[in-house]
């Protein structure tokens, strides 16, 4: 996983991840997924105001950033834990595949990472389309597994 231009907290079914490369969106941080792991939440940072992005995938292509992902602007309380119900939040903005940003012009900036898949996609809230107004802190979740219901 990695964010233009900063992954400012992961967590992994509502437990923080330690992140070794939090502020280098070239490099990626490696996240271990159990099998049972549900759910991906990640604040992104970006103070560039040229064009931010969040890419993630797993390494079986299972779970990745696209538009089954939900981003919001502000997040209340618990906004990364199982239980926090995101029926609100917006689908999250495509940006573009890892690979091949072109829209808009300035996010071609958002080069292909190599140790991301090429079927992920950069996503962010959806006023991303409007360099530098849009929103600099974001909080993004993904499922990666359906959650039961009883």
């Amino acid at each position: 996983m990695t964010a233009k231009s900063t992954v400012y907290d992961v967590y992994l079914d509502g437990v923080q991840q330690d992140l070794v490369y939090q502020t280098n969106w070239t490099m990626v941080d490696a996240i271990e997924l159990s099998p049972i792991s549900r759910l991906i939440s990640v604040m992104a940072v970006d103070s560039t105001e040229t064009c931010a992005g969040l890419l993630g995938s797993a390494t079986d292509d299972y779970i990745l950033t696209g538009a089954s992902w939900k981003c919001i602007a502000g997040a209340p309380p618990q906004w990364f834990a199982l239980g926090f119900n995101d029926t609100d939040w917006k689908t999250a903005y495509v940006i573009g595949p890892n690979d091949n940003v072109t829209m808009p012009e300035a996010c071609t900036i958002l080069t292909g990472i190599p140790a991301i898949s090429p079927n992920a996609y950069w996503i962010w809230t959806d006023n991303i389309a409007n360099p530098p107004y849009y929103t600099q802190s974001i909080y993004c979740r993904g499922y990666l597994r359906k959650q039961l219901v009883t």
